[in-house]
């Protein structure tokens, strides 16, 4: 008789953030409370990030086109960043104002992403992973939720 045991996956996601995000997960993976961390990239943090928590979980990338600034110049995204060259954001000023807002940014923005603009990006990011880790990412998230659409599912795939 075989016994099948469950595994429960705990991530911890946004690490490269800032500071604050990073103390948290990294005592978190030190108390093995969390298996994996999904990354940024594009805030130059991950090095940190990496060096603290060692081999002691899986780190993935978390994709990311909707806070901070692109790997790609910003002439190469067009469709994913603002007038000065960062990504368009959901977050909203006010902590009320978050589901509305990103149903709002849902709904409005990411039907605007070009699809040849987000391969652009997330094969910057993917790069900068494979730079910084020395492998492919052994699994990928994407910030904000933003895989609901079709376009970024795509390029994830394509990337």
């Amino acid at each position: 008789m075989t016994s099948k045991h469950a595994s429960i996956i705990v991530t911890a996601d946004d690490a490269g953030c800032c500071t604050e995000i990073d103390s948290a997960i990294i005592e978190l993976v030190r108390r093995r409370l969390i298996t994996h961390v999904s990354a940024f990239v594009n805030y130059g943090r991950l090095s940190e990030v990496l060096d603290a928590i060692g081999s002691t979980a899986i780190v993935g990338l978390h994709l990311n086109v909707s806070s901070g600034r692109p790997l790609s110049h910003p002439s190469d995204v067009q469709s994913l960043v603002d007038e000065g060259g960062r990504f368009l954001s959901p977050t909203p000023q006010l902590a009320e104002e978050i589901t509305p807002s990103l149903r709002r940014f849902l709904s409005n923005t990411v039907p605007a992403f070009s699809y040849p603009h987000l391969v652009t990006e997330f094969e910057a990011q993917n790069r900068e992973f494979i730079k910084a880790c020395g492998h492919s990412p052994p699994f990928v998230t994407v910030h904000h939720d933003l895989d609901r659409d079709s376009n970024l599912m795509l390029a994830i795939m394509n990337a």
